[in-house]
């Protein structure tokens, strides 16, 4: 007696769970994130398109399309799954010169509470090396 088509079966299942769940944690970031510090509310939102929209008492910074001191911009943004660490970089950009104006690198991971702990290097344009509290925001997803 032979179990090959089930094998072959379970594999393909086993192989297409395992897709579907992984797509499931490439894209954790994706959604509408808050934090309060200070008595200050920040929303962030990375959309599913690659754009990062920042609204931070009451101005909005990012998004398709949003003003920098009388000039047009877009921010977007890019991360990348890996280790040791997560990557994030954000990408303010000229919408009439389609040019790069600023990019700020970030490391983030999820915590136990599935807070999303952005860690941005504010000082320089390096990349953190390491998350450091200084530097830290902690988010929780809003739910729609």
């Amino acid at each position: 007696m032979t179990f090959q088509p089930f094998r072959s079966f379970l594999l393909t299942g086993i192989l297409t769970l395992f897709s579907i769940v992984s797509g499931f944690s490439q894209d954790e970031h994706i959604g509408r994130w808050k934090a309060e510090e200070e008595g200050e509310v920040i929303y962030i939102t990375l959309d599913s398109t690659g754009y990062v929209t920042m609204i931070i008492e009451g101005d909005t910074l990012g998004g398709p399309s949003f003003d920098m001191d009388g000039e047009e911009g877009y921010m977007l943004y890019d991360v990348t799954y890996g280790k040791p660490f997560n990557t994030i970089d954000f990408h303010i950009m000229s919408k009439e010169y389609d040019m790069l104006i600023a990019m700020l690198p970030g490391i983030f991971k999820f915590d136990e509470k599935h807070r999303l702990v952005l860690c941005m290097n504010f000082e320089s344009a390096d990349r953190p090396q390491a998350f450091v509290e200084d530097d830290m925001i902690v988010l929780d997803k809003m739910t729609e």
